[in-house]
């Protein structure tokens, strides 16, 4: 797995056409790696995504994927330049630091739905039912358990459990038959352990929850210190 990242340029009508809409974002990142079929060659590629919006750090896109991915094809003025940034590297030593009990600093970015059952005008009930935003009052416990999911627990530092949700506005983007999209956004961050490493390692390769084409889903990981400290 390699983990690359992309300092964007903001005065690239092309990057900020990307920021404001997802889909683009989704299509931008997919040239990037061998001609395919859609959400089958990001499954195939095991392509991750987030832009990266930290503080004071400079805008970027962290692509985390199975395959190291050809910047050739971007625009000209697509990536900053002043200051470099751009850079790709292995995750393997991360996942050998991956063992019982060993402490980690989280962020994921997740599209925070769940499903409801829905129903057709005649009654019939829909297969796949339909998404809605989870309420505030329910994200931690709902990043809690996809974290179990996930072969992590969440544990106690300096007196209280180090897990912090923020809600985001909500990301758009157009299909290209037109559909709109509109995706609820919130960002996790807190201190983890490993309880099962095998079932991180398939996380971090297969990420979180629903929208993964759409930069939501990449749980990304650092080692803490011994005091559970980055």
């Amino acid at each position: 797995m390699w983990l690359t990242r992309l300092p964007l340029n903001l005065r690239s009508r092309e990057v900020m056409r990307d920021l404001g809409d997802v889909q683009s974002m989704h299509s931008r990142l997919m040239s990037l790696f061998p001609q395919s079929d859609g959400e089958g060659a990001r499954r195939s590629f095991q392509v991750l995504y987030r832009v990266e919006d930290a503080g004071d750090q400079p805008l970027q896109v962290l692509l985390q994927c199975a395959l190291e991915p050809s910047v050739v094809g971007l625009p000209s003025d697509y990536l900053r330049e002043a200051g470099g940034g751009y850079g790709c590297t292995s995750l393997l030593p991360l996942f050998e630091r991956m063992t019982a009990g060993a402490p980690f600093i989280f962020r994921l970015r997740a599209n925070t739905t769940k499903k409801i059952h829905s129903f057709d005008s005649d009654g019939t009930r829909r297969k796949n039912g339909t998404r809605v935003p989870i309420k505030d009052l329910e994200l931690e416990a709902w990043a809690l358990r996809k974290l179990e999911q996930a072969g992590l627990e969440v544990i106690d530092s300096q007196g209280g459990r180090q897990l912090k949700a923020v809600g985001e506005p909500n990301r758009f983007g157009f299909k290209p038959g037109g559909t709109k999209l509109t995706l609820a956004s919130t960002l996790f961050e807190g201190l983890v352990a490993v309880r099962d490493a095998d079932l991180v390692r398939l996380t971090l390769e297969q990420g979180v929850g629903a929208a993964k084409a759409y930069g939501f889903g990449l749980l990304s990981l650092a080692p803490a210190g011994d005091r559970g400290e980055p």
